[in-house]
Protein backbone atom coordinates (compact mmCIF):
# COMPACT_ATOMS: atom_id res chain seq x y z
CA UNK A 1 0.00 0.00 0.00
CA UNK A 2 1.05 3.60 -0.31
CA UNK A 3 -0.26 6.84 1.06
CA UNK A 4 0.36 10.39 2.11
CA UNK A 5 0.60 11.54 5.71
CA UNK A 6 -2.13 13.56 7.37
CA UNK A 7 -1.43 16.93 9.04
CA UNK A 8 -0.27 15.12 12.22
CA UNK A 9 2.36 13.13 10.29
CA UNK A 10 0.57 9.77 10.33
CA UNK A 11 -0.56 7.60 7.44
CA UNK A 12 -2.96 4.65 7.72
CA UNK A 13 -1.83 1.81 5.46
CA UNK A 14 -3.77 -1.40 5.10
CA UNK A 15 -2.32 -4.58 3.65
CA UNK A 16 -2.90 -8.33 3.62
CA UNK A 17 -0.37 -9.39 6.28
CA UNK A 18 -0.23 -7.00 9.27
CA UNK A 19 2.14 -9.34 11.12
CA UNK A 20 5.04 -8.27 8.94
CA UNK A 21 5.42 -4.85 7.43
CA UNK A 22 8.07 -2.67 5.87
CA UNK A 23 7.64 1.06 5.45
CA UNK A 24 9.80 3.16 3.16
CA UNK A 25 9.29 6.90 3.42
CA UNK A 26 10.73 10.21 2.37
CA UNK A 27 10.33 13.82 3.43
CA UNK A 28 10.23 17.07 1.45
CA UNK A 29 13.93 17.70 2.12
CA UNK A 30 14.94 14.40 0.51
CA UNK A 31 15.44 12.45 3.74
CA UNK A 32 14.45 8.79 3.65
CA UNK A 33 13.77 6.04 6.16
CA UNK A 34 13.09 2.33 6.18
CA UNK A 35 11.16 0.74 9.04
CA UNK A 36 10.28 -2.89 9.55
CA UNK A 37 7.88 -4.43 12.02
CA UNK A 38 7.25 -8.04 12.98
CA UNK A 39 4.16 -8.66 15.11
CA UNK A 40 3.96 -11.81 17.21
CA UNK A 41 0.90 -12.01 19.46
CA UNK A 42 2.82 -13.97 22.11
CA UNK A 43 5.26 -11.06 22.54
CA UNK A 44 2.83 -8.19 23.11
CA UNK A 45 2.87 -8.50 26.90
CA UNK A 46 6.43 -7.25 27.29
CA UNK A 47 8.37 -4.03 27.23
CA UNK A 48 9.74 -3.33 23.75
CA UNK A 49 12.55 -0.99 22.85
CA UNK A 50 12.78 0.57 19.42
CA UNK A 51 16.09 1.98 18.15
CA UNK A 52 16.38 4.50 15.30
CA UNK A 53 19.49 5.99 13.72
CA UNK A 54 19.61 9.56 12.41
CA UNK A 55 20.08 8.41 8.82
CA UNK A 56 20.08 5.17 6.82
CA UNK A 57 23.69 5.10 5.51
CA UNK A 58 27.08 5.97 6.99
CA UNK A 59 30.69 6.12 5.85
CA UNK A 60 33.77 5.10 7.86
CA UNK A 61 34.54 7.75 10.47
CA UNK A 62 30.96 9.11 10.57
CA UNK A 63 29.23 9.81 13.87
CA UNK A 64 26.05 7.79 14.39
CA UNK A 65 23.20 9.08 16.58
CA UNK A 66 20.77 6.51 18.00
CA UNK A 67 17.39 7.25 19.61
CA UNK A 68 15.66 4.65 21.80
CA UNK A 69 11.94 4.71 22.55
CA UNK A 70 10.17 2.12 24.68
CA UNK A 71 6.63 0.95 25.35
CA UNK A 72 5.33 -1.50 27.94
CA UNK A 73 2.51 -3.42 26.28
CA UNK A 74 -0.49 -4.45 28.38
CA UNK A 75 -2.32 -5.97 25.41
CA UNK A 76 -2.51 -5.49 21.65
CA UNK A 77 -4.01 -1.98 21.88
CA UNK A 78 -2.84 -0.58 25.23
CA UNK A 79 0.66 0.40 26.28
CA UNK A 80 2.38 2.61 28.82
CA UNK A 81 5.80 4.18 29.17
CA UNK A 82 8.44 1.76 30.44
CA UNK A 83 10.25 2.08 33.75
CA UNK A 84 13.45 4.10 33.67
CA UNK A 85 16.64 2.07 33.42
CA UNK A 86 20.01 1.69 31.79
CA UNK A 87 20.44 0.48 28.20
CA UNK A 88 23.70 -1.09 27.13
CA UNK A 89 24.40 -0.55 23.44
CA UNK A 90 26.85 -2.81 21.64
CA UNK A 91 27.30 -2.26 17.90
CA UNK A 92 28.67 -5.10 15.77
CA UNK A 93 30.11 -4.70 12.29
CA UNK A 94 29.13 -7.06 9.40
CA UNK A 95 31.84 -9.52 10.54
CA UNK A 96 30.45 -9.62 14.10
CA UNK A 97 33.27 -7.57 15.61
CA UNK A 98 32.26 -4.93 18.18
CA UNK A 99 32.86 -1.35 17.02
CA UNK A 100 31.17 0.55 19.86
CA UNK A 101 29.87 -0.09 23.37
CA UNK A 102 28.12 2.43 25.59
CA UNK A 103 25.51 2.74 28.30
CA UNK A 104 22.70 5.31 28.29
CA UNK A 105 19.78 5.97 30.62
CA UNK A 106 16.22 5.37 29.37
CA UNK A 107 13.60 7.81 30.67
CA UNK A 108 10.08 6.47 30.13
CA UNK A 109 8.62 9.64 28.59
CA UNK A 110 11.56 10.77 26.46
CA UNK A 111 13.52 7.60 25.69
CA UNK A 112 17.30 7.64 25.48
CA UNK A 113 20.02 8.85 23.14
CA UNK A 114 23.43 7.45 22.28
CA UNK A 115 26.23 8.45 19.91
CA UNK A 116 29.28 6.65 18.59
CA UNK A 117 31.78 7.11 15.79
CA UNK A 118 32.43 4.42 13.21
CA UNK A 119 36.11 3.45 12.87
CA UNK A 120 38.02 4.91 9.93
CA UNK A 121 38.41 1.35 8.57
CA UNK A 122 34.75 0.33 9.10
CA UNK A 123 33.74 -2.36 6.59
CA UNK A 124 30.72 -1.92 4.33
CA UNK A 125 27.58 -3.90 5.11
CA UNK A 126 24.85 -4.30 7.70
CA UNK A 127 25.59 -3.47 11.33
CA UNK A 128 23.64 -4.83 14.29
Amino acid sequence: ASGTTEADGTADLRHVSPERSYVIGSDRAGGVFISENFYYDSEIYNTKLYAFTDRPLYRPGDEVSVKFIGRNFKNATESTVPAAGDIKLQVLDPNGAPVATSTTRLAGETGADARFTLPSNAPAGGYS
